[in-house]
């Protein structure tokens, strides 16, 4: 794992849970047929994007981690989100932000956002 700096023990536990869904599906796409990799290949792309994303952003597990922390299999229930939601793209991190600020108000039932900024 990469260190960018200091982490909370709430953080420590989220990253771990990253890591180990991470490490988990890269071994059954290795260890799957080609066929099936390739067919795979946008999932694996949004698995590398995710993963990167909360090792790299500063703001990330702060901004998310209350919804992060009460998910089991985060990057797959994203993967699903993205999947199901037509209008939402995966280009760079502010899309991402964007995924995750629509499975927050999913989650919580549009609580932490107004009504003017309920996104769904």
């Amino acid at each position: 794992m990469v260190k960018r700096g200091l982490f909370s023990k709430e953080e420590k536990i989220i990253l771990r849970k990253l890591e180990k869904e991470h490490e988990l599906f890269k071994f059954k796409m290795l260890s799957s047929p080609i066929g099936y990799v390739y067919d795979c290949c946008q999932k694996i792309m949004f698995y590398e994007s995710v993963y990167e994303y909360f090792l790299y952003s500063r703001e990330a597990l702060e901004k998310f981690m209350e919804v992060c922390s009460k998910e089991d299999g985060i990057i797959e229930a994203l993967w699903e989100l993205f999947v199901d939601t037509e209008y939402l793209k995966m280009e760079k991190w502010e899309d991402l932000e964007e995924l995750l600020m629509v499975f927050e108000s999913r989650k919580c039932g549009g609580a932490k956002y107004g009504k003017s900024e309920k996104i769904f």
